[in-house]
Protein backbone atom coordinates (compact mmCIF):
# COMPACT_ATOMS: atom_id res chain seq x y z
CA UNK A 1 0.00 0.00 0.00
CA UNK A 2 1.48 3.25 -1.07
CA UNK A 3 1.05 6.53 0.82
CA UNK A 4 -2.05 8.16 -1.06
CA UNK A 5 -3.96 4.91 -0.31
CA UNK A 6 -3.37 5.20 3.12
CA UNK A 7 -3.92 8.34 3.43
CA UNK A 8 -7.18 7.45 1.15
CA UNK A 9 -7.93 4.67 3.82
CA UNK A 10 -7.19 6.80 6.81
CA UNK A 11 -10.23 9.23 5.55
CA UNK A 12 -12.83 6.48 4.08
CA UNK A 13 -12.49 5.14 7.80
CA UNK A 14 -12.68 8.63 9.36
CA UNK A 15 -15.92 9.77 7.44
CA UNK A 16 -17.12 5.95 7.47
CA UNK A 17 -17.23 6.30 11.31
CA UNK A 18 -18.27 9.70 11.21
CA UNK A 19 -21.28 8.63 8.45
CA UNK A 20 -22.32 5.67 10.98
CA UNK A 21 -22.67 8.11 14.27
CA UNK A 22 -24.39 10.89 12.67
CA UNK A 23 -26.78 8.41 10.83
CA UNK A 24 -27.34 6.48 14.49
CA UNK A 25 -27.79 9.84 16.04
CA UNK A 26 -30.96 10.56 13.19
CA UNK A 27 -32.21 7.80 13.84
CA UNK A 28 -31.96 8.32 17.55
CA UNK A 29 -34.01 11.52 17.24
CA UNK A 30 -36.70 10.57 14.97
CA UNK A 31 -37.36 6.81 16.99
CA UNK A 32 -37.91 9.65 20.07
CA UNK A 33 -40.39 12.01 18.26
CA UNK A 34 -42.49 8.25 17.30
CA UNK A 35 -42.63 7.80 20.45
CA UNK A 36 -43.64 11.01 21.58
CA UNK A 37 -46.18 10.54 18.62
CA UNK A 38 -47.45 6.83 20.30
CA UNK A 39 -47.41 8.50 23.74
CA UNK A 40 -44.83 6.27 25.14
CA UNK A 41 -44.02 7.29 28.62
CA UNK A 42 -40.82 9.23 28.90
CA UNK A 43 -38.98 6.66 30.91
CA UNK A 44 -39.93 3.81 28.45
CA UNK A 45 -39.24 6.41 25.67
CA UNK A 46 -35.91 7.00 26.85
CA UNK A 47 -34.67 3.16 27.22
CA UNK A 48 -36.42 2.15 23.98
CA UNK A 49 -34.93 4.80 22.44
CA UNK A 50 -31.24 4.33 23.27
CA UNK A 51 -31.40 0.51 23.28
CA UNK A 52 -32.20 0.88 19.42
CA UNK A 53 -30.16 3.46 18.62
CA UNK A 54 -27.23 1.46 20.32
CA UNK A 55 -28.17 -1.48 17.93
CA UNK A 56 -28.55 0.17 14.80
CA UNK A 57 -25.15 1.60 15.36
CA UNK A 58 -23.37 -1.80 16.65
CA UNK A 59 -25.48 -3.48 13.29
CA UNK A 60 -24.29 -0.36 10.36
CA UNK A 61 -20.87 -0.88 11.89
CA UNK A 62 -20.25 -4.68 11.49
CA UNK A 63 -22.17 -4.18 8.48
CA UNK A 64 -19.94 -1.47 6.88
CA UNK A 65 -16.16 -3.46 8.50
CA UNK A 66 -17.45 -6.75 7.10
CA UNK A 67 -18.22 -5.04 3.61
CA UNK A 68 -15.14 -3.30 3.78
CA UNK A 69 -12.57 -6.19 4.06
CA UNK A 70 -14.72 -8.07 1.55
CA UNK A 71 -13.97 -5.52 -0.65
CA UNK A 72 -10.85 -4.22 -0.02
CA UNK A 73 -9.52 -4.96 -3.58
CA UNK A 74 -11.62 -2.99 -5.28
CA UNK A 75 -11.69 -0.41 -2.33
CA UNK A 76 -7.42 0.24 -3.03
CA UNK A 77 -8.17 0.07 -6.65
CA UNK A 78 -10.73 2.87 -6.24
CA UNK A 79 -9.89 4.83 -3.00
CA UNK A 80 -10.46 8.15 -4.08
CA UNK A 81 -13.99 7.31 -5.13
CA UNK A 82 -14.71 5.30 -1.98
CA UNK A 83 -13.33 8.47 0.21
CA UNK A 84 -15.29 10.81 -2.27
CA UNK A 85 -18.68 8.86 -1.41
CA UNK A 86 -17.71 8.51 2.21
CA UNK A 87 -17.49 12.49 2.03
CA UNK A 88 -20.66 12.95 0.24
CA UNK A 89 -22.99 10.45 2.53
CA UNK A 90 -21.11 12.30 5.80
CA UNK A 91 -22.72 15.61 4.51
CA UNK A 92 -25.93 14.04 2.90
CA UNK A 93 -26.76 12.47 6.46
CA UNK A 94 -25.95 15.68 7.88
CA UNK A 95 -28.92 17.18 5.38
CA UNK A 96 -31.35 15.23 6.23
CA UNK A 97 -30.70 15.43 9.82
CA UNK A 98 -31.06 19.78 9.49
CA UNK A 99 -34.02 19.20 7.42
CA UNK A 100 -35.48 16.40 10.46
CA UNK A 101 -34.66 18.90 13.23
CA UNK A 102 -36.22 21.61 11.44
CA UNK A 103 -38.93 20.78 10.13
CA UNK A 104 -39.34 17.01 12.26
CA UNK A 105 -39.41 19.10 15.69
CA UNK A 106 -42.05 21.79 14.46
CA UNK A 107 -44.36 18.77 13.45
CA UNK A 108 -43.80 17.11 16.69
CA UNK A 109 -44.31 20.52 18.84
CA UNK A 110 -47.32 20.97 16.95
CA UNK A 111 -49.01 16.99 17.29
CA UNK A 112 -47.49 16.18 20.52
CA UNK A 113 -45.67 18.75 22.67
CA UNK A 114 -46.90 17.61 25.69
CA UNK A 115 -45.26 14.46 25.34
CA UNK A 116 -42.04 16.12 24.51
CA UNK A 117 -42.09 18.80 27.63
CA UNK A 118 -42.93 16.17 29.86
CA UNK A 119 -39.81 13.79 28.62
CA UNK A 120 -37.91 16.96 28.75
CA UNK A 121 -38.94 17.51 32.58
CA UNK A 122 -38.49 13.99 33.70
CA UNK A 123 -34.69 13.98 32.20
CA UNK A 124 -34.02 16.99 34.24
CA UNK A 125 -35.90 15.14 37.12
CA UNK A 126 -33.67 12.27 36.59
CA UNK A 127 -30.04 13.41 35.96
CA UNK A 128 -29.07 9.53 36.09
CA UNK A 129 -30.60 9.45 32.66
CA UNK A 130 -28.26 11.89 30.82
CA UNK A 131 -25.46 10.04 32.48
CA UNK A 132 -26.56 6.58 31.36
CA UNK A 133 -27.20 8.31 27.37
CA UNK A 134 -23.12 9.58 27.89
CA UNK A 135 -21.75 6.02 29.24
CA UNK A 136 -24.02 4.28 26.12
CA UNK A 137 -21.94 6.28 23.78
CA UNK A 138 -18.71 5.88 25.02
CA UNK A 139 -19.46 1.64 24.99
CA UNK A 140 -20.60 2.38 21.59
CA UNK A 141 -17.01 3.62 20.68
CA UNK A 142 -15.87 0.79 22.67
CA UNK A 143 -17.82 -1.59 20.85
CA UNK A 144 -16.72 -0.38 17.95
CA UNK A 145 -13.46 -0.09 18.72
CA UNK A 146 -13.36 -3.97 19.17
CA UNK A 147 -15.28 -4.74 16.35
CA UNK A 148 -12.58 -3.26 14.26
CA UNK A 149 -9.75 -5.05 16.35
CA UNK A 150 -11.50 -8.23 15.58
CA UNK A 151 -12.43 -7.82 12.20
CA UNK A 152 -8.71 -7.00 12.01
CA UNK A 153 -7.21 -10.45 14.08
CA UNK A 154 -9.91 -12.35 11.44
CA UNK A 155 -8.17 -11.00 8.66
CA UNK A 156 -4.86 -11.38 9.63
CA UNK A 157 -5.36 -15.14 10.91
CA UNK A 158 -6.91 -15.96 7.49
CA UNK A 159 -3.69 -14.29 5.19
Amino acid sequence: MNNKQLIGFLGLGAFSALSILSFAYLLQVMIRDANFLMNIEPKLNFWITESLTFLIFIIVSLLFLTWSSQNLETLKKSIKKALVISIATYFLINVFQFIYTFYGTQYIMEKSMENMSDYYDYLKENPLYRTCNSIVVYIEYIIFGLIVFFKMKEENSLN
